[in-house]
This record gives C-alpha cells, sequence and structure tokens, in this order.
C-alpha cells in the first residue's frame, strides 16, 4: 500500500492481498516475486497468499476525496493489487467479495485493476458490476503479439470506465491496431482477423514500457515507436512508462554517472545499452507521452 505511488499511471496502490503465481514470460523476473524473496515470503509465489491489513486506507482516501479532487481536478486514481492479481483464482471468493463491496462503499475513487488472467474475469465480476463499473479501469497485460492475442479478446468482452492493456515488460512487437477501431466488423484486410462481437468495445489507452530489475531483458525502441503511432492514428491516449534497464545508444548524452553495463545488438543495427531505469527515463524520441483516457 502507498498513498503516493512511484508507477507512473496512478496515484495510489492498494493491496488487498498479496502472492501470484507466475503464469507467462513477463513474469519472469517479476518484481513483486523478488520482493517476496527478499522479505523471506517465498512461499507466496508459491500457492499460498496473504490478505493484507491495510484495507481501511482507500475508505480513509475516499473521506479525503473532496481535498484530493481540488487539488488535482480528478479523482484518486488507485492501482489495486500491485503484488498480486484481482482475477487469481487462488484467492478465496469471501476475500474478492469483500474487495468489490469495498469499490462499492469507495465511491469517489478511481480503481484500476490490472490482470494477467483476463479469462478468468467474466466469471469473478459481482453481481453489481453495473452499479460499480464507471469507476473501475479494467485492464490486461501482454508482453508480444502471442500474449496479446491471447489476453485482448478476454478484456474487451467486459464494459468498463476504461479498458486499458499494460504493454510492459514489451518482449515482442505487438499490433494493437484490430482493437483500437470502432467502427463495425473488424474482417477486412488492412485489419487483421475478425473480432466479430466486439464492436462495441475497443482498448481505451495503451501503457507501454521495458523491463526493469537485474535480469532485464531489452526492448528493440521500434516496438514502442510501432505502439505510439499505432495509438495516434486511432485517436488513443499513449503512455510510456520507462525505458527500463536499457536503452539505445542514440538517445544517450554526457552523463558523468553513467555506469554502462552491457550492451546488445538488436534487429536493424540498434544497439542498446544498459544505463539503468534512473538515467534511461521515460522520453521516446526526446517526447514524454503521458497521455490518459477520459472515461465514458
Amino acid at each position: 500500500m502507498a498513498e503516493a505511488s512511484d508507477i507512473e499511471w496512478c496515484d495510489s496502490t492498494f493491496n488487498p492481498w498479496v502472492g501470484c503465481t507466475r503464469i507467462s514470460e513477463a513474469c519472469d523476473y517479476c518484481y513483486a516475486a523478488d520482493w517476496a524473496k527478499r522479505t523471506g515470503q517465498e512461499d507466496l509465489w508459491q500457492g499460498n497468499r496473504r490478505r493484507t491489513k491495510t484495507w481501511n486506507e482507500p475508505r480513509k482516501w475516499d473521506r479525503q476525496a473532496d481535498t484530493f479532487e481540488e487539488e488535482h481536478g480528478r479523482p484518486r486514481r488507485v492501482f489495486c493489487a500491485s503484488l498480486a492479481d484481482i482475477f487469481d483464482n487462488q484467492i478465496p471468493t469471501l476475500w474478492r467479495d469483500d474487495f468489490w463491496g469495498l469499490i462499492r462503499e469507495c465511491d469517489r475513487l478511481v480503481f484500476l485493476l490490472l490482470t494477467k488472467r483476463p479469462m478468468n474475469i467474466e466469471k469473478m465480476l459481482p453481481a453489481f458490476w453495473d452499479e460499480i463499473k464507471s469507476r473501475v479501469w479494467l485492464g490486461t497485460t501482454c508482453e508480444h503479439q502471442e500474449a496479446a492475442d491471447r489476453n485482448v479478446p478476454h478484456l474487451l468482452k467486459h464494459d468498463a470506465a476504461v479498458r486499458f492493456v499494460s504493454y510492459e515488460p514489451a518482449l515482442g512487437p505487438v499490433k494493437f491496431t484490430p482493437w483500437l477501431h470502432d467502427d463495425g466488423c473488424r474482417d477486412t484486410p488492412s485489419a487483421g482477423s475478425c473480432y466479430c462481437g466486439f464492436e462495441e468495445f475497443r482498448i481505451d489507452w495503451i501503457v507501454a514500457g521495458g523491463e526493469s530489475g537485474p535480469n532485464a531483458r531489452p526492448a528493440h525502441p521500434d516496438w514502442f515507436r510501432s505502439v505510439r503511432d499505432q495509438c495516434a492514428a486511432a485517436g488513443i491516449p499513449f503512455l510510456f512508462k520507462q525505458w527500463g534497464e536499457w536503452m539505445p545508444v542514440a538517445t544517450i548524452g554526457p552523463g558523468p554517472r553513467l555506469k554502462i553495463k552491457d550492451h546488445r545488438y538488436l534487429d536493424g543495427g540498434t544497439v542498446v545499452r544498459w544505463v539503468g531505469k534512473k538515467y534511461a527515463g521515460r522520453l521516446l524520441d526526446g517526447v514524454l507521452h503521458d497521455a490518459y483516457p477520459e472515461p465514458r
């Protein structure tokens, strides 16, 4: 739990429980699993889960809503389960019922739910989803095209204030175009596969970023440029969260404290160097992409 989060796209974080299970390539070097190991709680990534004692924090933020909105001009954005997954099928049903009840109670907050298990959303939403969905930003992760093809259609089955994708850590290129338009059937040569049945919904926002941590894998800058351009063409907000530990050589300027750990040669003659997350920053081709969606 953090009232002021370091995560670029939210204001605060709330973990109703902690613990998860690695289920994809993106989980290989999970920061939350590393946290559990450092704190002697490896069992939380070996089948166990622990309910936290921070449930009153969202209630406090809800009571403070007027002050926050006066300062920021919008409701507080609360990212839920940065150390877990709301749609984890190893969570007791009672815990999740309590969580939905908390969202219902704290009606001055916006809740961001990001899952690697969007196939579980349908069976785990509460009976009163229509009552709370206007305050929920529902998202899924993908690290490459295979993950996007698997996860995004499940996300787009569900209405929410915002439907978003976290393309982080980026491990391969992704074509999001078929899911960025709401102009009817997408079975056209230019759009690719048909997603009939999802005409009403589309991705509303994409967050992209490279991997951080001691084992971070480099991302090709062209992957991010492509997603940036796809979003611009569709009029979809795009947020570039970070390069991670690696960044293209061409963008590295003078820095007396810069310590280059390694370099890699990627496709097309692109060279990236390990410079550390802080130095790498979040400018893509010298531009800060920090756009947010307008909830419906």
